[in-house]
């Protein structure tokens, strides 16, 4: 309805939890060429950026697997509100950990590209009383430029202490990222440094996202994030949540 009503449009993500109206949504806003993004602020953080430039610079060389791991205990997540009553704990809002944790699915695919095929593993496992999947381990198989990058993502509303990592292997050395320090520790055949961003506030994200938006809504730059990424993100997410649902391995459609 914004769109039709001539609006640019910032969509908190994930862009939805269902592919319903998606492809009217891409075509209105592409008919009137309107501004339109997705809210994943992980694009703006400090060490995934840096991890982004490193990877493009062959500093580990050729990518061979990832490990990518996101877990918080959900009843922690939002001590202002009851988690019960969240959209995170309520499959009718959209809810569940695969959904919820999306950020984790954008930044592996700004990364590697779209994966090929996902397989989830996880379920309602834990005690929380809610009606969504409270754990998810997932397995992706990207296609990268120098070949196939395994990756396994894990997912938990568990976790306690909270953790937020990715492990990039290379034939020529690897990338460890902890998102919550923050820090990135780089190793190569020469020895390892790690990068501190001590300056890091959370919220600097958000505000640079938003400013990236209102560039694109001036004419000045393309969104960093295309709602064509966040559409992408959302398939690989619903993949995921099928297979979870039917017990196997999901094409993911291009």
């Amino acid at each position: 309805a914004a769109v039709r009503a001539g609006c640019h449009v910032f969509i908190v993500k994930p862009l939805s939890q269902s592919f319903e109206g998606v492809d009217t949504l891409l075509a209105e806003v592409r008919t009137r060429r309107l501004v339109a993004t997705v809210g994943y602020q992980l694009r703006f953080h400090p060490a995934l950026l840096r991890a982004h430039t490193l990877i493009s610079n062959g500093v580990i060389g050729a990518v061979r697997s990832v490990r990518a791991d996101f877990g918080e205990y959900l009843p922690h997540a939002h001590p202002y509100e009851d988690y019960r009553d969240s959209y995170a704990a309520r499959s009718s809002l959209g809810g569940g950990v695969i959904l919820c944790y999306i950020h984790e699915v954008d930044y592996l695919c700004w990364l590697f590209g779209p994966p090929r095929r996902v397989y989830t593993v996880g379920g309602t496992l834990g005690e929380l009383g809610i009606d969504v999947e409270d754990t998810a381990v997932t397995s992706l198989l990207f296609e990268g430029e120098h070949g196939a990058i395994p990756a396994k993502l894990q997912l938990s509303f568990l976790q306690r202490p909270a953790t937020r990592t990715c492990t990039i292997v290379g034939e020529q050395g690897t990338l460890h990222l902890d998102l919550l320090a923050p820090s990135l520790v780089v190793t190569t055949a020469t020895g390892s440094t790690e990068e501190r961003f001590d300056g890091f506030r959370r919220n600097a994200m958000f505000e640079q996202e938003l400013a990236s938006f209102f560039s694109a809504v001036a004419g000045d730059a393309p969104p960093a994030v295309s709602l064509k990424e966040g559409v992408a993100s959302l398939r690989v997410a619903l993949a995921m949540r099928e297979s979870l649902a039917r017990g196997g391995v999901i094409e993911v459609r291009t």
